[in-house]
């Protein structure tokens, strides 16, 4: 080979050995470099794997979770943690941001920093104050919603609670933008620094305006429920289920002497002891608030008792009324009065009434005393003049007699007018439901008004319409008094013509029929100012009348007072010089019961042969009963005293077919001796017609007292 080539190799490869030598230097160096940041990769990733173990840790921690102790987690298991808490805390703050709309929705809310300038107002507190956000941040509340209900000492409390530190809690009157008032109920949370100073204050309120107003409108009602409370001048309390009391107006303090805030923990009705009259007490077993519960429908009654403080014991008025709430009784409400007084007054008036009751009989003891003194002599002096009219007399004597016979009549009248009129004004007069021919009253009528009218020339005229029950249910001697009274009345005042007595039927009623009785004259009349004065007692159409025409005015008045009595009533139509019509309207009940006509009075009965034993102490009397019943031969024995016809009767007992005795006698009156006889004799004793010159009513009510069988 030749050297030249041999150079030029050699050179050739020397070069590649160098230049291999340096690209390996190189490379050694480039893998040195790449070892070097391959190391500080692993570096910064072991940092960056112990700092993700340490966050890990740290938000397990932060949401309460135990943190990992595994050193050598790798990488994706690390991130898988860090994942799923920050997944878990993106659905706590979803959580979070829910509850804080809810929140937002209902409560009121402001942060303001250490100054008091609102840095925070949430969509409630702008609808609210109706001011805007723009509006409210930078502002004091104090500048911008203060309403001017409260005091400064107020927010100068607000503000010294939350400096030193603590939460303040109340209810704020605020003003609206639009000016309006509204309430809330405000927590103020003050927020600490790390060096224990104020930062900022949270205010968290809720709106309370609507319970506000209905506070103050229960206020009011409860205000104007004291007033009219107040204004009634009772007492008035109210009770729960279990009978204490919820309420007491002044007067019902007043009253029992207890202010509600210092009454016992018991039932009010323990405290005061409430009974009835009789002593029984209404708060255990007898609990008239259960029963008024129970029963949902008030109480009332006259007949309480209470006792107040000091132990004084007064009678109440009481009325108990439940109180439902939706039909269910939750307790009572009571109104009571002191009724002492008007118990007082009960009592005087019943003492009044029994004085009254007594002053009335002994009146009426004394009327019917001196009725039976008057009559003794009066029927003395009829019966002597009907005695005389029964023998031979010349006209003169005749005339004197009859005369006198008339006036002793109608004296009786006018006693017997008095006695009715006594009766009716001490309620005594009583009204008698028995069955009656109507023209038996007429017969009567004719026969006692038939004289007087012949002698004044007049006409007595009946007028009975065809369908008038021929037998009627009523008071057949009232109704006879009365048209007596009318038609004697009538007579009286009428000097020529005629008097008419009719009747007609009004109108069928449901349990009966009305009567319409007229008695028509053809007399002086009356005029308007007369009629007026007509019925009233002791009264007669002008002074002039009376002293014309006589009388005491009563007859009237009592046919008025027997219509009224009776169901009817009674009416005058008259014209001066026309004469009058007296109308009486009365209800009557037919009746279907068949009465014996015959005549049962004993001057119609055959008496001969009769044996009797008269008792009577006046000598007159025994003269003319004598007189008549032997002009109807009747066999008298007369004597002068009980004694004495007790010693006949044990004599002659059997030999007596009646007895007629005077009720009226000294000593032993009637009435006893027939009491002490019947018990004596028993059966055997004759039967006995007693005779009075008292009225048949008195007689009736002295034998009804008695025990007479």
């Amino acid at each position: 080979m030749e050297p030249d080539v041999a150079n030029r190799r050699f050179t050739r490869e020397r070069g590649a050995r160098k230049a291999a030598e340096q690209l390996l230097e190189q490379k050694s160096l480039e893998l040195y470099e790449a070892n070097k940041q391959l190391q500080q990769l692993a570096d910064d990733q072991a940092a960056s794997l112990r700092l993700l173990h340490d966050t890990a840790n740290a938000l397990l921690e932060s949401v309460g979770m135990k943190p990992r102790q595994d050193e050598d987690a790798n990488f994706s298991e690390l991130v898988s943690v860090v994942s799923n808490l920050i997944n878990d805390k993106e659905r706590l703050q979803r959580d979070v941001d829910r509850q804080m709309f809810a929140f937002n929705q209902h409560a009121v809310v402001s942060i303001t920093d250490h100054l008091g300038n609102i840095v925070y107002a949430n969509d409630r507190f702008c609808h609210i104050s109706g001011y805007s956000r723009e509006e409210l941040l930078g502002s004091k509340h104090q500048d911008i919603v203060r309403s001017g209900f409260h005091t400064p000492e107020f927010y100068q409390n607000i503000w010294d609670t939350l400096e030193a530190g603590h939460v303040w809690q109340g209810e704020v009157c605020n003003r609206a933008k639009q000016g309006y008032v509204y309430w809330l109920s405000t927590t103020i949370v003050p927020f600490l620094d790390d060096d224990s100073t104020v930062s900022q204050y949270i205010s968290i309120s809720t709106d309370i305006s609507h319970q506000k107003d209905m506070q103050e409108e229960l206020r009011e009602s409860r205000v104007f429920l004291q007033s009219v409370t107040e204004s009634l001048g009772e007492g008035v309390y109210a009770l729960d289920g279990e009978g204490h009391c919820t309420f007491l107006n002044h007067h019902a303090e007043f009253l029992l002497g207890w202010h509600l805030k210092d009454l016992p923990d018991e039932p009010l009705h323990s405290i005061v002891d409430l009974t009835n009259t009789k002593g029984d007490k209404l708060y255990i077993d007898n609990n008239l608030i259960h029963q008024v519960m129970r029963n949902k429908a008030e109480f009332r009654s006259e007949d309480i008792q209470l006792t107040d403080k000091n132990g004084r014991r007064f009678p109440v008025s009481l009325t108990l009324v439940p109180m439902l709430n939706e039909d269910e009784a939750a307790g009572v409400v009571a109104v009571f009065q002191d009724i002492t007084e008007r118990k007082r007054n009960e009592q005087r008036l019943q003492e009044a009434i029994k004085h009254a009751e007594d002053a009335s009989k002994a009146k009426s003891d004394f009327l019917a005393n001196m009725s039976h003194e008057i009559r003794t002599p009066m029927n003395a002096i009829i019966g002597m003049s009907h005695l005389a009219l029964q023998t031979d007399l010349n006209r003169k004597q005749r005339d004197y007699v009859q005369k006198a016979h008339r006036s002793a009549e109608s004296l009786l009248g006018l006693i017997n007018d008095i006695l009715d009129f006594s009766k009716i004004e001490a309620g005594k007069l009583d009204i008698e439901h028995t069955s009656f021919r109507l023209q038996n009253i007429f017969d009567d009528l004719g026969s006692v008004l038939g004289f007087k009218a012949e002698e004044k020339g007049l006409e007595l005229l009946f007028d009975v319409a065809f369908d008038v029950p021929r037998i009627l249910l009523g008071d057949a001697m009232r109704l006879g008094q009365i048209l007596l009274n009318l038609c004697n009345n009538a007579l009286k005042f009428t000097h020529e013509g005629e008097v008419v007595i009719s009747v007609e039927v009004k109108e069928h009623l449901k349990e009966g029929i009305s009567l319409h009785f007229c008695v028509r004259d053809t007399g002086i009349g009356m005029s308007e100012e007369q009629q007026q004065k007509l019925f009233q007692s002791f009264t007669q159409a002008d002074a002039s009348t009376t002293r014309k025409y006589g009388g005491t005015g009563l007859g009237l008045a009592i046919s008025k007072q027997l219509v009224s009595l009776m169901g009817g009533e009674i009416w005058v139509e008259s014209s001066l010089g026309e004469g009058s019509n007296f109308h009486v309207v009365l209800p009557f009940k037919e009746s279907f019961d068949e009465i014996n006509s015959d005549n049962t009075n004993l001057g119609d009965q055959d008496l001969r042969g009769l044996s009797c034993l008269l008792v009577d102490d006046s000598t007159s009397a025994r003269v003319i009963f004598t007189s008549i019943l032997e002009a109807q031969g009747v066999h008298i024995d007369a004597v002068k005293d009980s004694a004495t016809a007790v010693q006949q009767l044990s004599a002659n007992s059997r030999s007596y077919d009646f007895l007629l005795v005077d009720w009226k006698m000294p000593e032993v009156d009637g009435v006893e001796f027939l009491r002490q006889q019947t018990k004596s004799l028993g059966e055997s004793m004759p039967p006995i017609i007693m005779t009075t010159a008292y009225g048949h009513d008195e007689l009736g009510q002295v034998v009804q007292d008695s025990d007479i069988p």
